[in-house]
């Protein structure tokens, strides 16, 4: 019934993720393993961030790759898409499904973009993307903990491109 709710908006992603803590995430997860075939490609985006959130980024990723074939659109799916990709150290595929986010307009993968960028020594992607990164740092709607991550990226930027201007 969730998912069913979910589907036709009146339940957010978040309160199905999230809000309904670890009991929930696991109930919808052993929903899908039952009735795959009855869970239709909007759901599998709920199933998708349930299983990232379990720490099963295969199946994240299996999930999110049919969801964002038909919801191109939707920056939620390709976020997923790029963490589970992260996760499971296929930083190249991470990098382009947080490319695909950012340009539908999700600031929330900014900041994971720039740690995969770096992990990969790719300060072309970082150098890209570091205004939005200080945009975002100086936003008054982000916790203290994400602004610290995006102060501590650009840092590790900076020392390595030699880039005075960020600091």
């Amino acid at each position: 019934e969730q998912l069913k709710g979910f589907e036709s908006g009146s339940v957010s992603l978040e309160k199905l993720t999230v809000d309904g803590g670890a009991s929930l995430r696991q109930e919808i997860i052993r929903y899908y393993r039952n009735n795959t075939n009855g869970v239709s490609v909007k759901m599998k985006l709920v199933v998708s961030r349930c299983y990232g959130l379990e720490h099963d980024a295969q199946n994240a990723a299996q999930l999110a790759e049919s969801y964002v074939a038909v919801f191109t659109n939707d920056f939620r799916g390709w976020r997923i898409l790029g963490t589970a990709n992260g996760m499971l150290g296929r930083n190249d595929r991470a990098l382009d499904a947080y490319r695909k986010a950012t340009n539908l307009g999700d600031n929330d993968s900014y900041s994971p973009m720039a740690g995969v960028a770096l992990e990969e020594n790719r300060l072309d992607v970082v150098r890209e993307i570091a205004p939005q990164l200080v945009k975002l740092k100086h936003s008054k709607d982000l916790p203290k903990f994400v602004k610290l991550d995006i102060i501590g990226l650009l840092s590790v930027y900076a020392r390595r491109a030699d880039d005075r201007e960020v600091f």
